[in-house]
């Protein structure tokens, strides 16, 4: 299905069969209904290019053509994807994943990218049930260490408009920390820090649960020498 408007589109439309084959990747933890529900709308967004490409052409395809209605077409059909998967794919990671593996290219709509980013966020936060403090500096750390939190494909310029998301993943942590393996000591300048290991992470924060910073769990100096806190 995807092959069909790679073969008769332009740029566009190959990003958007690329985003397609990128999100299947996920079908397999997705339920029925859910794999069913993007298809039915990939579909539709198929049959409706063939339809405006059909009004357009008789020969090569003119890439000109992109700029009317093959190219709202492919804005509908991508913010009918993105709404979706934000609001009903019941497992917020896949949700997540779908959403930002949108090209850049197909980016166009900021409004949309922004908004169903803040609705995966408001999920997220919804779901935990510690939440984190938020100090000067944590909107830089949680920038920088986005990789950590599973956002390596977003820029740093498109993780300044996810921060809602980024502090969900940081809830999560928090909530899925190992007791066991949690400790208190000094982190750099910080005291009394304590340093929880989840999911392989390692989250930071001070005593009053404002947050530090998030790593990748690997040997750590500051860890260490840290005293278990249970």
């Amino acid at each position: 299905m995807t092959n069909h408007i790679r073969k008769w589109g332009g740029k566009n439309e190959t990003d958007f069969a690329n985003y397609i084959d990128a999100i299947t990747e996920e079908f397999d933890s997705m339920s029925v209904g859910e794999v069913f529900d993007i298809y039915e709308m990939t579909k539709e967004a198929v049959n409706d290019l063939t339809f405006e490409y059909a009004k357009v052409f008789s020969g090569p395809f003119v890439e000109s053509v992109l700029g009317n209605g093959a190219f709202k077409l492919l804005g509908k059909a991508v913010s009918k994807i993105l709404f979706y998967s934000a609001k009903n794919i019941a497992n917020i990671s896949i949700a997540s994943n779908i959403i930002t593996k949108l090209p850049d290219g197909l980016k166009k709509n900021n409004n949309i990218f922004d908004e169903v980013s803040k609705i995966i966020g408001n999920r997220v936060v919804k779901t935990s049930s510690q939440i984190l403090g938020w100090g000067k500096n944590s909107t830089g750390h949680l920038i920088k260490h986005r990789n950590v939190l599973g956002f390596g494909k977003v820029s740093a310029q498109q993780a300044q408009k996810m921060l809602p998301q980024l502090r969900g993943a940081a809830n999560q942590l928090l909530n899925n920390a190992n007791p066991a393996l949690t400790r208190v000591g000094q982190w750099h300048q910080h005291s009394n820090a304590i340093m929880r290991i989840s999911n392989g992470k390692m989250l930071v924060t001070q005593a009053d649960g404002t947050f530090i910073t998030v790593i990748n769990k690997t040997s750590n100096n500051w860890y260490n020498l840290a005293s278990p806190l249970y």
